[in-house]
């Protein structure tokens, strides 16, 4: 997940997306609803929860139709995007993705996520876990 997450194990086309939002190729775009928890805790379940976002008329009506047989929520589009910018942004193409595809075939995954995952330094892991505790006491 690391690995993903810092953009370094993502298909080329990734680098490249032309499926964002905004597109003209689907009728819905299916995606991860990262961060549901600071907008609508109840639909919370630490499983994961999907976003259904309606990019045509024809999306609205198959949502229609199987509305009944899912537990949804309306939302604004950007309490989705927020906690997911590949929904609007490419991925960024590392300068070392070809040496990491080159390890990939020899070295271990625990020694390529130490060699190309850069941690966020110690002070700002601290500021990020404070943050986390402090939306918890309030």
């Amino acid at each position: 997940m690391k690995l993903f997450l810092s953009d370094i194990a993502l298909r080329e086309s990734c680098y490249n997306c032309n499926f964002k939002l905004g597109n003209k190729y689907s009728d819905i775009t299916l995606g991860d609803f990262w961060g549901i928890k600071n907008f609508y805790p109840e639909m919370y379940d630490n499983k994961g929860v999907s976003a259904i976002i309606i990019n045509s008329n024809k999306g609205n009506e198959i949502l229609k139709k199987i509305s009944d047989k899912i537990k949804y929520k309306e939302c604004n589009l950007e309490e989705i995007t927020c906690h997911n910018p590949s929904l609007l942004y490419s991925g960024n193409y590392p300068k070392k993705r070809k040496d990491f595809f080159n390890d990939l075939e020899e070295k271990p995954i625990n020694y390529l996520v130490k060699k190309y995952v850069h941690n966020l330094p110690l002070h700002k892991r601290v500021i990020k876990k404070f943050k986390q505790i402090i939306k918890k006491i309030i």
